[in-house]
Formats: structure tokens, C-alpha cells, sequence
């Protein structure tokens, strides 16, 4: 079993939730083996080794005698035809290897589905590597994941405004958001790949939260014991308030799909919850990792 990228949030939960079942042997790869990360994937005594997603050669010996592999890419430091690229050799290496079934991390072609109205580099090039995934004669199953509840850890934290904090988000107040922790994405694949021919040609939508942010807030105020609210914002606000701090342009686009195309994709948080159990509760997460929370004073 080969994960891609297993010092990032996705390759480390699906690489030691794996190596936990004790169904699987794990050999990661990556980019940055001295990443404190990989220390963790180490303890659990997993094979690490160094592969670069642009050098085929090296990928290649990732991916020799795999019989399953988690393919994972990454917009760091590239670009929408970068990325796919990434994809495309991951994949050509896996049908080297003989693999028997892949599993990708992938997600919607924002500008197929909006007919061109919302371009979206990172959503668009994984859409690519999903065609090319599906035309490479290989087994797959793709799984599309939704917001992230460690968002709120990091690029997201509640905002300090007045004598209380603020969950700001550019959606409206009554949409909601469909969500997950990317952690549960590892007993997801540990599923998946346990039932290979149940989930071969599937494309899962993944949530297993669908909040509003007033719902949002509510289940950090209970938890942290602090007032805390939902604020939505304009796409025009929020931009220019977090404009420096994050790709808040593309991020507000990212949150525009959703809104307008997220029915349309699917997210289903019935079928996820169906995939494994148990999965976490936004509520449930934010007891787990409430000392994670950061309250912050943005301006």
C-alpha cells in the first residue's frame, strides 16, 4: 500500500489509519522527509521514503510492487498545469507498477460545472487528474473532500470583534456548509480499500457535517464556554478583510462554488457516514481539538 504525500493532512491520516488496521502494509512517500510530520508516520513504523511528484524516476521506485495506492496532489509552489502534472505521474507510475487500485483525492471541475463563470486553478486541475485517472485503464475510486473542520485551526480561526468572536465566512446564513475532519478521510480509505470492488468507478462526495455558521458557531461557543457568533459576509468583504492573509480571492471563489454548485456536485453526508464508522460530529471534533482553537484579534 503506497500514500502519496504522507507527511501532509491527508497522506498522514490515510497512511496511519491504515497501518492501524493491521490489514495493510504502508510505505510513504515525499518531498520533505525531515518534515516533523514524518516522525509521527515513523513511530508507527511505517516505511518512508523520498519521491518528488515532477521526477518520474523516483516515482517509480515509490510506487514499485504497489498493490494499492492513495494519490494525493498538492497547489504548493505550482501552478494549474503543475498540479496536473503531479497527478499524471503519479498515475503513469502506478500503471508501472501494475497497480491494482488507486485511490485519488480529487475534486469538482469548478469551470465545466459553472460554464466557465467560476475558475478555480486548484479545483480545476484535480478535475483533470480525474479524466486522466478514469481514461488510464486503472481501477479508481475518487473521493472529493469538502471544508475542512481544521480550517478553524488554522487559515479560519474565530475573529475577535467587540466583547465577543465571529465565525466569518463569505456564505449566506442559511447555507449550509457541508464539512468534515480531514482526519476521518483515513478510516474513509481504510473502507474503500477493504472493499475495493464495492467502491471500483465510484466518485464520493464526501461530508459528514452540513452546517450553517450560526450552527457552526454555536458548537464552538458551547464547547470553548466563549461567545461566539456566525457572520456572514460578501464576497467583497471578506476579500478585502483577509486579503494578504490567505489566496482570499480564490478561497471566496472556492465558498461561491459550494454555495451555487454543491447540490450539484453532491456532497452526500448519508453516503459518508455509510462508508465507516464512526466519523466525527463537528461538535464532537471541536471537544477533541478545542485546545487547538486559536481565538484571534483580526483586523
Amino acid at each position: 500500500m503506497v500514500v502519496a504525500g504522507i507527511n501532509g493532512n491527508q497522506g498522514c491520516s490515510v497512511g496511519c489509519a491504515l497501518k492501524n488496521s493491521k490489514k495493510f502494509a504502508v510505505r510513504g512517500f515525499s518531498c520533505d522527509t525531515d518534515n516533523p510530520e514524518t516522525e509521527v508516520v515513523k513511530k508507527l513504523d511505517i516505511q518512508v521514503c523520498d519521491a518528488n511528484f515532477y521526477d518520474c524516476k523516483s516515482l517509480d521506485k515509490a510506487f514499485k510492487g504497489a498493490t494499492y495506492a492513495f494519490i494525493v496532489t498538492t497547489w504548493a509552489n505550482a501552478n494549474e498545469d503543475k498540479e496536473f502534472e503531479q497527478g499524471k505521474n503519479m498515475i503513469d507510475a502506478c500503471k508501472k507498477a501494475g497497480c491494482q487500485h488507486v485511490l485519488f483525492s480529487g475534486m469538482p471541475h469548478a469551470t465545466k460545472i459553472s460554464s466557465g463563470k467560476l475558475k478555480i486553478p486548484h479545483f480545476d486541475s484535480k478535475g483533470r487528474i480525474e479524466e486522466y485517472l478514469k481514461a488510464s485503464g486503472l481501477n479508481y475510486t475518487i473521493c472529493r473532500l469538502p471544508f475542512y473542520f481544521e480550517n478553524f485551526l488554522t487559515s479560519i480561526p474565530p475573529c475577535k470583534e467587540g466583547d465577543s468572536y465571529s465565525v466569518e465566512l463569505p456564505i449566506p446564513a442559511d447555507y449550509k456548509l457541508p464539512m468534515m475532519s480531514v482526519v476521518d478521510l483515513g478510516p474513509i480509505a481504510v473502507s474503500i480499500f477493504s472493499n475495493v470492488n464495492k467502491y471500483k468507478s465510484k466518485e464520493l462526495n464526501l461530508a459528514t457535517e452540513a452546517l450553517t455558521l450560526y450552527e457552526i458557531a454555536d458548537a464552538m461557543k458551547k464547547v470553548l464556554n466563549t461567545e461566539i457568533r456566525g457572520k456572514s459576509m460578501t464576497r467583497e468583504e471578506w476579500t478585502s478583510k483577509y486579503k494578504g492573509k490567505m489566496h482570499a480571492e480564490q478561497l471566496a471563489d472556492q465558498f461561491q462554488f459550494w454555495v451555487t454548485h454543491g447540490n450539484e456536485v453532491g456532497y452526500d453526508v448519508k453516503q459518508t457516514k455509510e462508508i465507516a464508522k464512526p466519523l466525527r460530529t463537528f461538535a464532537a471534533w471541536c471537544s477533541e481539538f478545542k485546545h487547538a482553537i486559536k481565538l484571534e484579534h483580526c483586523t
